[in-house]
């Protein structure tokens, strides 16, 4: 009996010392695991913070890089997208525009000779496009326009600049040189389309070579621009297949009142362009796009000559300008030359106390920015009211065209600039067309969305 409580008491102490060590053992296997987890997160920690050494350091590289190299964009917005270098060796633009136009038509009787007259909307201009300048050296424009469904060709060419310090030389497709109205951006013009004569008698966008500059004064504050430039007769994508189409188009202009920031000035203007081509054309819409009301149709020609002056002023929120058109035709039979013409005279006054800025670099109209834009501090943006009267004569005996006539125009308008990319417009225009022993008229309203960036 003794024996056995003997081996009895040596099994309790051995399981009591055993439980003893396992308990000792479990506290040090805690103890390392905490140990462990804490040298885990020290060694987390400090792998953020050398990843955050490492991010701070790239991007002290960059920005070295950039300041040194100039080859880091910064993006930014005036007017539309930009871009530019640290050190604005090279500076981009990427933008477009679009507007949206509703026609309304009563046509007085105007049908039977013109056609038929329809409310319509469109898609008017739907641009893309892109802009880059290096080193105030060299620079290119690539634009096209998809309204109608297809892409054709608007500005696309490649510029040397400041060539000797006396002007620029433009290679590609893109407007001749001849218009105040025409040459004005279709952003900045003040009423939605240009004038029935700018329309017949300016040559517009074509394939050519163009020596450009502008001189007599700071810049910015240039009393004087001039435009030269030879040209190709081409279809909207800027093609020709044929020999014949040659033209040499040139305009100067002149500012002898500039004073408070262009608020006040006087400008003055005058084109001429030479045109060697086998047949011509003239034509006007009533500056609206029922459909076009005056067509000489196409005829043969040697040589046109097209001639054209300009005049405009501002003083504070008034502003005016008119422009005279004429084409001289050097029929292709044996017969004395003759003469078409027109005129336009427009004017329009800011009544939120704006005025229209003016460029002096190329001596046409700039975009409106309004005083306060619409939601800004309780602001409405700008308004504007414009009117205008043309007349374009297309008739003579050697047009044997029968739908050679004239027409009188008059527009007035009003603006609504929400700010300098978001512009609301409405015209209302009545077109008097008169020919062969007639004539009748036409009452159109047109509305346009437009924005751009």
């Amino acid at each position: 009996m003794y024996g056995h409580t003997k081996w009895a008491a040596g099994l309790i102490l051995l399981c009591l010392t055993a439980g003893a060590v396992a308990a000792e053992d479990a506290a040090a296997l805690e103890q390392r695991v905490r140990e462990l987890e804490a040298k885990v997160s020290q060694l987390q920690d400090n792998s953020a913070e050398l990843q955050k050494a490492q991010i701070a350091q790239i991007l002290e590289e960059i920005k070295a890089d950039g300041q040194a190299g100039g080859n880091v964009f910064k993006l930014y917005w005036k007017d539309g997208v930009k871009a530019e270098t640290a050190d604005g060796l090279i500076k981009m633009s990427i933008g477009g525009r679009a507007m949206l136009d509703w026609t309304w038509v009563n046509d007085s009787g105007i049908e039977q000779y013109v056609g038929s007259l329809q409310d319509r909307t469109e898609v008017r201009r739907a641009r893309l496009h892109w802009d880059l300048k290096y080193a105030d050296v060299l620079a290119f424009k690539w634009e096209f326009d998809f309204a109608g469904g297809t892409a054709t060709v608007t500005d696309t060419y490649l510029e040397l600049l400041n060539l000797g310090g006396v002007g620029n030389l433009r290679a590609g497709h893109f407007k001749e040189p001849m218009g105040l109205e025409q040459l004005t951006s279709s952003r900045n013009i003040s009423l939605i389309e240009r004038s029935s004569p700018t329309e017949a008698f300016t040559p517009g966008r074509n394939m050519g070579v163009m020596f450009h500059g502008a001189a007599l004064g700071e810049k910015r504050k240039e009393r004087m621009t001039y435009a030269v430039g030879a040209f190709r007769n081409t279809d909207n994508n800027g093609n020709i297949q044929r020999d014949e189409g040659y033209a040499v188009t040139g305009r100067v202009t002149g500012l002898p009142i500039y004073e408070d920031g262009g608020k006040q000035l006087v400008h003055v203007g005058a084109g001429y362009s030479y045109r060697d081509s086998e047949r011509v054309q003239f034509r006007a819409y009533p500056e609206a796009r029922p459909r076009r009301f005056v067509d000489t149709g196409a005829f043969e020609a040697d040589h046109t000559h097209l001639f054209n002056v300009e005049l405009a002023g501002q003083l504070g929120s008034f502003h005016a300008q008119s422009e005279l058109f004429a084409a001289h035709i050097d029929p292709a039979a044996a017969a004395d030359g003759f003469c078409l013409w027109g005129w336009y005279f427009q004017a329009g006054y800011f009544l939120t106390g704006e005025h229209r800025p003016y460029r002096t670099d190329s001596g046409t109209w700039d975009r409106v920015k309004p005083l306060k834009n619409y939601g800004q501090d309780g602001g409405w943006g700008a308004w504007e009211i414009v009117g205008r009267v043309s007349y374009l004569d297309l008739e003579h005996d050697a047009v044997v065209g029968a739908a050679a006539r004239s027409q009188l125009n008059g527009t007035v308008g009003v603006n609504w600039y929400l700010n300098p990319n978001v512009r609301l417009m409405a015209n209302y225009v009545r077109a008097c067309v008169d020919g062969q022993g007639w004539t009748e008229g036409a009452d159109i309203f047109v509305t346009r969305v437009q924005f751009d960036w």
